[in-house]
């Protein structure tokens, strides 16, 4: 067998047997090896890798067999404090680092002004601020950090952002600028995507074969994931919910089309519509206690959930997920924007039973989820996932290593 052969192997069946831990964890040798189909002796000598390498920790004793008979077994975990990953959330305005460790619970995060950049070194200088900031919070050694991952709101492709409200970044190659300042592996994808990674390993989604995730915020973003899957499209641009047509004779959307669902279901959307109906400008964050107040905000608040269940309910009818999980910053307008979204997805034939969960995210959420791109390569690499695989292999075999950037899609957010 060629060596290139072997060593996929080995590293295949290394990230096989510490999923399995931590997914099903703690797992006895002899559990890991039935559930993986390896030879026992093959995750012995996995096991004493993962070991050596901290990547695992043996913990307690139980009755061996599975009848309790024979000589106890140990149990092995993931170590959470082996490694820790660095994840950031860009916005327009604001960059926000989070620093986490394996089993992705933050030990650190903050949130800086993102200035428009205007050359690479400023780029480079507002990434560094923000990375060294959250360290220093989290009380982490950058020598013990394995990789950055990057969030932001646009198209990406090989390794560049395009179609995206923040400025200065358009065709920037990132992930290597990055990996060139930091000497790590670098990944970048659309937040939303970022977001569904993350549910997907440790959130709502954890479990699940097919589910969607739909964030509302500044725009209207679906993450879906389809048999295991993140599925982008053939141009990396699935999941545009906010651009489907919801009212032809709509307002204009950023896009330039009239009528979109962004355009009417959005936040800035409703701050608009209120200010139209009331003569009074108000926050995103104050719109649910308004609505408590004032039937007519309830009204606009509403209609628009209504909107956009509707939409929610027209993906699933063609998906047919197992849940849906709804997040953002538009989870904080309240109850009568969520129960008109929950009422536009039931309104669907068929989608009585869907299973609808909201989880009330914030930037550090999401930059939580951006992290996740590089524990994602840790724990399912891509030639695991059905994508294309990674660049040639770090030196250490589980180590995620670095690649140019995943595809994914656009939309002020």
């Amino acid at each position: 067998m060629r060596a290139g052969r072997r060593d996929l192997i080995r590293d295949l069946n290394r990230s096989l047997v510490l999923n399995l831990v931590r997914e099903r964890g703690p797992l006895s040798r002899a559990e890991a090896a039935r559930l993986s189909g390896l030879s026992s002796s093959t995750v012995t000598e996995i096991v004493a890798v993962l070991l050596a390498d901290g990547y695992l920790m043996e913990e307690g004793r139980v009755a061996g067999g599975s009848a309790g008979i024979g000589r106890p077994a140990t149990l092995l975990r993931v170590n959470p404090a082996a490694g820790f990953v660095v994840g950031l959330k860009l916005t327009a305005d604001s960059l926000t680092a989070t620093v986490t460790d394996l089993a992705a619970e933050v030990r650190g995060f903050v949130t800086v002004p993102h200035p428009p950049a205007t050359s690479r070194a400023g780029i480079v200088a507002a990434f560094d601020e923000a990375v060294a900031l959250a360290l220093e919070a989290a009380g982490v050694d950058r020598g013990d950090v394995m990789g950055l991952g990057v969030g932001a709101p646009g198209a990406v492709a090989d390794g560049r952002l395009g179609g995206s409200p923040i400025p200065g970044l358009a065709g920037i190659d990132l992930p290597r600028l990055l990996e060139e300042q930091f000497g790590l592996p670098a990944y970048l994808d659309n937040d939303v995507n970022t977001l569904t990674i993350a549910e997907q390993l440790y959130g709502a989604g954890a479990g699940a074969s097919t589910f969607v995730v739909v964030t509302v915020g500044r725009g209207i973003g679906m993450g879906i994931v389809v048999n295991g899957v993140l599925h982008r499209g053939r141009r990396g641009a699935a999941g545009e919910l906010g651009h489907v047509l919801a009212a032809p004779d709509g307002p204009r959307c950023w896009c330039g089309r009239r009528g979109c669902l962004e355009a009417l279901a959005a936040e800035p959307a409703l701050v608009r519509d209120v200010l139209a109906a009331t003569g009074r400008l108000h926050p995103p964050s104050e719109l649910a206690a308004l609505a408590a107040r004032e039937p007519g905000v309830a009204a606009i608040l509403a209609s628009a959930g209504r909107l956009v269940g509707r939409a929610v309910g027209d993906a699933a009818t063609i998906l047919d997920p197992e849940r849906v999980i709804l997040s953002g910053e538009g989870v904080r307008l309240g109850p009568a924007y969520l129960d008109a979204v929950r009422d536009g997805v039931r309104s669907h034939h068929g989608m009585a039973d869907l299973e609808l969960v909201v989880e009330p995210w914030g930037d550090e959420t999401w930059a939580r989820g951006a992290a996740t791109l590089v524990l994602r390569e840790l724990f399912h690499p891509a030639h695991l996932r059905g994508e294309s695989a990674p660049s040639p292999a770090a030196p250490r075999a589980v180590r995620p290593t670095p690649t140019r950037a995943r595809m994914g899609r656009g939309g002020p957010r």
